[in-house]
């Protein structure tokens, strides 16, 4: 049975620090409404059509994607509520089968038959690395909802991210899994998939974190889940850690299982990078019983805020599943496309300059606010622990 524990650490709640963070704060800089008061008369927009793309297909059967398009919907129609307009935005659906150059060719049609204004999405970083020359050359905003590449952003004007990057994320862990293994002698092994480039992005931004640090610090190389079954072959050490091993897995959830699931041995610990199923992944792949602790980084705790419970409870009554990580950041990037879409449509702009104009909106996540680099300003990470029993 694998059963959630309790959330160990909140120190490591933090906006993005640095200066550019007190440039924002309230009594320094006038920054803008995020949304405009309400009325009672009902305010249309001219139609406009906005891609979800989402992985909707696995490549192995243990691994699960949630329905996205429902929730990019979800948050337009809570948008019009809330605000007492009517968008007119519809979304039509790309199934980017977690591959780039699908999602290229399907996109690219998609782009000459709807011109859309936006594109919500994709979920993965390989996917949204893949699509960056056809969206810098369409000029059509994409507001990538779970892909964290640190170069995601970088020279476009047209590609914004509501999560935050590996960066962040990695030095929040580090922070972390540092000061625990020198108080108790541990090492550190970090699996590195050289088939996947979000991997590497994480791997490499770890280890420039760890450099220099007194620290037993090592690398496993491998390509993709054939790669893991060669690498059983060749190493067999790897494959039985003790009680003096951190075992960090920078991998997508499904490696990230395929690895524990070899595990012969039981680490002192489990490090991972914002996991979205791993816990049910393990339930399937790994059904032995186990007592492996498990910390991981996450942007979003349920409840955290009046809005977030509002919508928490209203999605929960509509579709009778509880809002996960990804639908939560799936909803964030829609509502914000809403919000910018408004913006545009008032100030007569485009909508790439409305989503980083400054203007701050409340999401499930938190405060959403775009800097002129794409990247969301203000984005709040935590360190969870749980249980693999």
């Amino acid at each position: 049975m694998i059963r959630k524990s309790k959330i160990i650490i909140n120190l490591l709640f933090f906006g993005l620090i640095f200066s550019a963070l007190i440039a924002f704060a309230e009594d320094s800089v006038n920054l803008k409404k995020a949304l405009p008061p309400q009325s009672s008369k009902l305010a249309k927009y001219q139609s406009a059509t906005m891609v979800i793309l989402y992985t909707g297909q696995s490549h192995d059967e243990a691994e699960e994607y949630e329905n996205l398009q429902d929730v990019a919907q979800f948050a337009v129609e809570q948008f019009e509520e809330e605000n007492n307009v009517k968008s007119g935005i519809k979304f039509v659906t790309v199934d980017d089968k977690d591959n780039p150059q699908h999602a290229q060719a399907t996109l690219s049609k998609v782009i000459s038959s709807d011109k859309p204004v936006a594109i919500v999405g994709p979920l993965y970083s390989n996917v949204a690395m893949g699509l960056k020359e056809l969206v810098n050359k369409s000029e059509i905003p994409m507001i990538s909802i779970f892909a964290t590449h640190n170069d995601l952003t970088k020279n476009s004007r047209f590609i914004f991210r509501i999560c935050a990057s590996n960066r962040r994320l990695v030095k929040s862990m580090a922070e972390f899994l540092i000061p625990e293994a020198q108080k108790h002698s541990l090492n550190i092994t970090s699996f590195k998939d050289l088939s996947d480039d979000y991997s590497i992005d994480l791997a490499d931004t770890f280890r420039i974190n760890v450099t220099g640090v007194k620290l037993n610090y090592n690398e496993v190389l491998f390509r993709g889940l054939h790669g893991i079954e060669r690498l059983k072959d060749l190493n067999s050490q790897v494959w039985n850690p003790t009680k003096k091993d951190i075992l960090f897995v920078p991998t997508r959830d499904l490696i990230a299982g395929r690895i524990l699931a070899a595990m012969e041995g039981e680490p002192y610990m489990v490090a991972a990078i914002d996991t979205v199923n791993f816990l049910h992944l393990m339930r399937k792949i790994k059904p032995e019983k186990t007592h492996i602790r498990l910390v991981t980084t996450s942007q979003w705790i349920p409840q955290k805020s009046a809005f977030s419970k509002k919508m928490e409870v209203t999605f929960q009554k509509k579709f009778k599943r509880n809002m996960t990580i990804t639908s939560a950041l799936t909803f964030d990037a829609a509502y914000s496309a809403a919000a910018a879409y408004q913006r545009s449509q008032d100030k007569k702009i485009s909508l790439a300059d409305a989503l980083r104009d400054s203007t701050k909106v409340t999401g499930v996540t938190g405060l959403i606010l775009i800097g002129s680099d794409g990247e969301r300003v203000f984005s709040d990470q935590f360190l969870k622990e749980e249980v693999i029993e």
